[in-house]
């Protein structure tokens, strides 16, 4: 009796014909096969990037829910720091690396050393108060980081800062952007005074008073092994002269 034969494509066939048909569904199916926690990370990303601006929400990132004052940026942040760029990535031989993360935001570089080097001594510093609340409860689980609801400057003192929902506030005395709103005074700690110890990585995102800060503490910047600066999208030719500056220091 003859048998019944059926003729089945070759999974190359296959996959060349899905890719005819539904392209977009394939490439989906591809990025979560390969690795479903970075693609569950990758549907947060794009949820968050379409949520409304300056409205405190939450996040699901690396199996954790934390929350955030604004979900386009916290997006935009997270998809650079725990995705495949790894943007604070460094290497180091020491088990418990020291790290300074001058303008915290909510966390996310802070969650991302503590998963990096889970013995890691991170100082970290925010001095908007909405942004350093959602920083104190998103670093809950960590009793070893050090939080400072502060701001990193030239001098210990009070000044106003101007927070604009999201993660762009400023100092007062820097060019704010339109939409931000003077808060009452935020205390301000001179990271000259603190840099007294060998310290693995230095990370400046504090909306253009980097040069200020980095010119103050030349003589101290020896301690710093890895310097991370954010840099600022002004492009006014003092800035440049300043930031070139910096860059003297640093090669010195």
């Amino acid at each position: 009796m003859a048998s019944n034969i059926v003729f089945c494509p070759s999974m190359s066939r296959f996959r060349e014909l899905a890719n005819l048909l539904a392209p977009g569904i394939v490439k989906e199916a591809y990025h979560w096969l390969r690795s479903p926690a970075a693609y569950r990370d990758e549907l947060e990303f794009r949820r968050l990037k379409r949520a409304p601006r300056r409205v405190p929400t939450t996040m699901r990132l690396d199996g954790r829910q934390i929350a955030v004052t604004d979900g386009p940026s916290a997006a935009v942040a997270a998809e650079a720091i725990f995705g495949p760029r790894q943007a604070f990535r460094f290497e180091t031989d020491r088990a418990n690396p020291l790290i300074y993360d001058c303008g915290a935001n909510v966390g996310v570089s802070v969650l991302y050393w503590k998963k990096l080097f889970p013995h890691s001594r991170v100082v970290a510093f925010e001095p908007d108060p909405q942004a350093f609340a959602c920083l104190r409860a998103n670093c809950a689980a960590y009793p070893d980081i050090e939080l400072h609801a502060a701001a990193v400057w030239t001098v210990q003192a009070s000044m106003t800062f101007a927070s604009n929902g999201a993660d762009g506030g400023c100092l007062a005395i820097y060019n704010r952007p339109d939409d931000a709103v003077a808060t009452p005074t935020v205390p301000t700690i001179r990271l000259r005074d603190i840099l007294t110890e060998p310290i693995d990585l230095l990370k400046m995102d504090i909306e253009g008073a980097e040069v200020d800060v980095l010119v103050d503490c030349a003589d101290r910047l020896c301690q710093v092994q890895r310097l991370f600066v954010e840099r600022s999208e002004e492009h006014t030719s003092e800035l440049q002269s300043r930031q070139y500056l910096v860059c003297r220091l640093l090669l010195e």
